[in-house]
């Protein structure tokens, strides 16, 4: 998958995950972190190698935090 077809998907994904009722008064951030917390999952059940969640949080704007670095599920 290329970079702007990552970036397709994230917003569908997003789309998505606003469309769900209790998620409609969320804000973007908010919305971003329930993404990233699932994609950290996926990370951490070994469905999902650290390069990918890396990539996907670049694309979505981010950098990894020092707290994500120093945890110890990251490795």
């Amino acid at each position: 998958m290329n970079e702007e077809e990552l970036i397709e998907t994230l917003k569908q994904i997003k789309e998505a995950v606003w469309a769900k009722p209790e998620n409609k008064d969320k804000t973007e951030d908010q919305i971003d972190e329930i993404i990233l917390d699932g994609f950290f999952a996926r990370y951490c059940e070994g469905k999902m190698s650290k390069d990918d969640l890396l990539a996907i949080t670049y694309a979505m704007g981010y950098e990894p935090t020092e707290e994500l670095l120093n945890d110890p599920r990251f490795k």
